[in-house]
């Protein structure tokens, strides 16, 4: 039986995956010295880069409030460039499979019995030579 989820739904349990694998790799194994951990951090969390921009501005509107709209954006940037890429992969890999979902099974054993019944039988002469 096959789950038939919609592809923006697979996106979104990629996406969350990723995430947490990637915050994982940068906030629970803290790779490389400080200077790795900056280039990691920078590589497998670039939605950072306009959080940091959005979360200066808020800190000046409402200084209290800045930690916490700090990681929400992180976390939201992050979640959403993520489920881009996935399901631009997704829809990648299902336009490729469309060429090849116009043969169903029922189609593919006709063809199949098709190509039986035109193959000599063993030990037999070709159907040609009759």
């Amino acid at each position: 039986m096959r789950l038939h989820i919609s592809d923006w739904t697979w996106a979104c349990i990629d996406a969350a995956c990723l995430l947490g694998m990637a915050l994982f790799v940068v906030f629970g194994i803290n790779p490389g010295g400080f200077e790795g951990q900056g280039v990691w951090y920078l590589l497998l969390l670039p939605g950072s880069l306009p959080a940091w921009v959005l979360s200066d501005y808020v800190s000046k509107l409402a200084p209290s409030v800045e930690p916490v709209i700090n990681w929400v954006l992180i976390i939201s940037f992050n979640f959403g460039w993520y489920w881009g890429i996935s399901y631009a992969i997704i829809k990648l890999f299902r336009r490729g499979d469309s060429d090849r979902s116009n043969y169903s099974c029922v189609s593919i054993r006709a063809e199949w019995s098709r190509y039986q019944r035109s193959m000599p039988p063993y030990g037999g002469s070709s159907p040609s030579r009759r």
